[in-house]
């Protein structure tokens, strides 16, 4: 359960739990295969959703950091943030839903782990989650 408490306060990668469980680099892959398996989850991005549609993730609004960071993305940055808090991370997906190509969206995503830190997708998932960013940026969305 430690592992699920680590990787929900944003510890996703590898390197960041051993360091914080003091585990070995075998014991965490095992462990998030096993955690994987019982959540039926493809992958990191796919697990880091899950934990925040079942509300493992707890959310730490601050109105202050979901307003710099929702006006500091591009309206496309936007978009996909928004495709990524309804579950579709995938670059290939994201690309068909905005009509671009998947290296334009790879580079937004880029983009996106820059402004919020982050190395990894899942990570993006779970900040956006917990800094109150996914509410602020669905409260803020425009009718389609």
């Amino acid at each position: 359960m430690e592992i699920v408490k680590a990787f929900c306060k944003g510890s996703v990668e590898n390197s960041k739990l051993r360091k914080e469980l003091n585990l070995s680099e075998s014991t965490i892959c095992y462990r998030l295969k096993a955690i994987r398996l019982k959540m039926h989850a493809n992958d990191l991005e796919e697990l880091a959703y899950k934990f925040c549609s079942l509300r493992f993730i707890e959310e730490f609004p601050s109105d202050n950091l979901a307003q710099y960071y929702s006006t500091s993305f591009t309206e496309t940055e936007q978009k996909i943030l928004r495709l990524i808090c309804q579950g579709i991370y995938k670059p290939r997906l994201i690309a068909n839903c905005i009509n671009c190509k998947i290296s334009t969206v790879k580079t937004h995503l880029g983009n996106i782990r820059n402004k919020l830190h982050c190395s990894k997708t899942a990570e993006v998932i779970i900040k956006v989650f917990q800094s109150g960013i996914a509410r602020k940026l669905s409260d803020n969305a425009s009718p389609s």
